[in-house]
């Protein structure tokens, strides 16, 4: 089972911050569990689950899998699937770009906060849901570059979720 650590919710009117204790020190016995929008979807073996309310919705945790996950990629799919939604082939804001179903992980160099340069190995993909809805995840594990330039990938796999509307995703393209 998931472990909800806190619950995010944000809005115009500011950012409210829900944790364990606070909740218990206003007299609260015990916390529920968020109810997930449907295409927010936690994998087994999730921790430090974090839901907002950042776009449509939005969620991120940690899985304790090595690369390449094919545990927590089997979950999220299969999960997706099982409630209507169809993965795309094509990413929903570069129509030509294909996402990772088709192309598999991939890797970019970026600049660690000790200006060590760091590689980032992700999978990206976007699935279509029956409220004509975008659920757009992202799992990646940093990485150190090796001698043959390839990266490999260290550490715990972190995913994160978000959906958008339709109209979300065409202000999106305008830009």
């Amino acid at each position: 089972m998931p472990t909800f650590n806190r619950i995010v919710l944000s809005s115009c009117a500011g950012l409210w911050i829900f944790a364990a204790p606070l909740l218990a020190g206003c007299g609260k016995t015990s916390i529920q569990e968020p109810t997930l929008k449907d295409g927010l979807v936690v994998v087994a073996g999730a921790e430090k689950v974090r839901v907002t309310l950042d776009n449509a919705g939005a969620i991120e945790y940690e899985v304790n899998e090595p690369y390449p996950a094919p545990g927590s990629l089997a979950d999220l799919t299969n999960q997706l699937k099982s409630k209507g939604w169809s993965p795309l082939r094509y990413d929903a804001f570069n129509p030509g770009m294909e996402n990772s179903f088709s192309r598999g992980w991939s890797e970019f160099g970026d600049l660690s906060k000790d200006g060590k340069p760091q590689q980032v190995i992700h999978w990206i993909g976007q699935w279509k849901g029956p409220q004509e809805m975008i659920a757009f995840y992202e799992l990646r594990y940093q990485g150190r570059p090796t001698p043959n330039g390839e990266a490999e990938a260290q550490g715990r796999l972190k995913v994160m979720g978000t959906l958008l509307t339709d109209e979300m995703v065409r202000r999106q393209r305008r830009q």
